[in-house]
């Protein structure tokens, strides 16, 4: 990511996930602040992600066009049948793209969702209007320093729409606060690839996370089942 200009930020000392988007929330945050506008968009990207050559930079260009925040799709981990996103209801978007070879202008249709913080673009003035919104804990050190963690996120178990108890992670949250809060998340056709026992890519029998059947569940709980095991 450094070759395109980013600058990238990470935090450690802490198992949960959701703690530490918060953390990194609050250091770009204080990034955008301090670097007179000298990034234009921040890049969600976990570290067990692949993807090709200009992917970052067509996903950058889908995020200028729309100006709204862009995932690409990917696998859930360990199932290739299923996104890692969530459809959503929001106003309908797309993109005008040129293929490389030429030719008419594709007409690309992008899908409202929520999760996707894998691979997920999102303009710096989207960002800012987000962690502004939320509830934030500031704290302000005897030197004059300041940091901040916005509450950008959490997780935890709620019922699903079928009145199952389940398990609610930050992405989708994460989702669902971006929608609430600032511009909504919007899925791009961009592959990326997803690395579990094997490199995931998502596929034409791959759905939305709330379109999955239940033998993809019952699928997904032998493997939790089998890890634990081990």
């Amino acid at each position: 990511m450094t070759c395109l200009g980013a600058n990238v930020l990470h935090s450690w000392g802490c198992s949960d996930p959701a703690l530490h988007r918060c953390i990194i929330a609050g250091q770009a945050w204080q990034k955008l602040r301090e670097d007179e506008g000298k990034f234009k968009y921040l890049l969600w990207v976990d570290d067990d992600m692949t993807f090709s050559d200009n992917t970052v930079q067509l996903m950058r260009h889908c995020c200028e066009l729309a100006n709204v925040a862009i995932s690409g799709l990917y696998c859930k981990r360990g199932c290739s049948s299923s996104f890692a996103l969530r459809q959503w209801e929001g106003p309908e978007k797309s993109v005008l793209l040129a293929p490389k070879d030429g030719g008419e202008m594709a007409d690309i249709r992008l899908q409202p969702v929520i999760g996707g913080m894998g691979c997920l673009m999102i303009p710096r003035d989207a960002f800012i209007e987000h962690v502004k919104s939320v509830p934030n804990v500031h704290r302000k050190f005897p030197d004059g320093k300041t940091t901040d963690m916005p509450g950008v996120c959490s997780s935890g178990f709620c019922p699903d729409e079928r009145g199952k108890l389940g398990w609610l992670s930050e992405d989708l949250v994460y989702g669902q606060s971006m929608w609430h809060w600032s511009c909504g998340i919007y899925a791009v056709p961009i592959t990326w690839g997803h690395v579990s026992e094997v490199q995931l890519i998502p596929g034409p029998q791959s759905v939305w996370l709330n379109d999955q059947s239940e033998e993809i569940d019952e699928e997904l709980d032998q493997l939790s089942e089998t890890a634990r095991s081990c």
